[in-house]
């Protein structure tokens, strides 16, 4: 009887150790999976809360650029179709079509000057007087002369035809006639000569004379460009039109 007392007791004694054991091993357990499942539950707290602060401090970024952007006026016009004008410029020099030196044809005295240098003349405009008085003067003697001379022809050739004068004496009268005609035409082309016109259309280049100056016979007086300039060598400018 004492020996199955003592195995009973035994055997008592081992159950009540292995269910301490075993409730020592569920606490230890249960608190480890407590605390493991504690940090997880705060580590998915914080990553949902992270992108949750991310976005409201971006969207006030958003929102402070906005505020900070100024604001234009802005205006609308319809787009319509037109031709596209299409240029291409190359470098070149830029020559007169004509240059003409206008030089004195008879020795005097320059009078007076009708242009400034730069100015764009057209074609017989008057540009200087060269002792235009004088000649005037000389062509006024030269007409008196001749009307004398025919004058005096017309009443010797009367007299002729009545024999009251010489043949030699009328011949005499026409050689003086003639010589006051043919001297009336040269003072008419002296006084021309005297006033000096522009030969073209153009632009004055230069001036060569001053109003008071003594001019002799071949003495420039003026350089004129023509108004129709063209591009030397290859120089060229190509214009197009491109319709879009």
């Amino acid at each position: 009887m004492n020996s199955m007392k003592d195995t009973w007791q035994l055997n008592l004694l081992i159950v009540l150790m292995s269910l301490l054991f075993s409730g020592c091993e569920n606490s230890t357990s249960g608190s480890s999976a407590s605390s493991k499942n504690g940090s997880r539950d705060q580590a998915k707290n914080f990553q949902k809360k992270e992108p949750i602060n991310g976005e409201t401090a971006s969207r006030r970024k958003s929102s402070k650029n906005r505020d900070n952007k100024k604001k234009t006026n802005v205006r609308v016009h319809e787009v319509d179709l037109e031709s596209l004008s299409i240029q291409s410029t190359y470098v070149g020099n830029l020559l007169p079509n004509q240059r003409v030196i206008m030089r004195s044809e008879i020795d005097g005295v320059i009078e007076n000057i009708y242009f400034d240098e730069g100015e764009e003349i057209v074609k017989n405009k008057k540009l200087v007087d060269i002792s235009t008085k004088e000649l005037s003067l000389k062509l006024k003697i030269a007409l008196a002369d001749s009307k004398l001379a025919e004058s005096n022809l017309n009443r010797d050739e009367k007299l002729a035809k009545k024999n009251l004068i010489s043949n030699a004496q009328l011949d005499q009268t026409r050689t003086f006639a003639e010589r006051a005609s043919l001297n009336k035409e040269l003072s008419k082309i002296s006084l021309n000569k005297s006033l000096i016109k522009s030969p073209m259309k153009g632009t004055v280049k230069t001036r060569f004379v001053k109003v008071g100056e003594f001019v002799r016979k071949g003495d420039r007086l003026a350089e004129i460009l023509g108004s129709r300039p063209y591009i030397s060598q290859s120089q060229h400018t190509r214009a197009g039109n491109s319709s879009n």
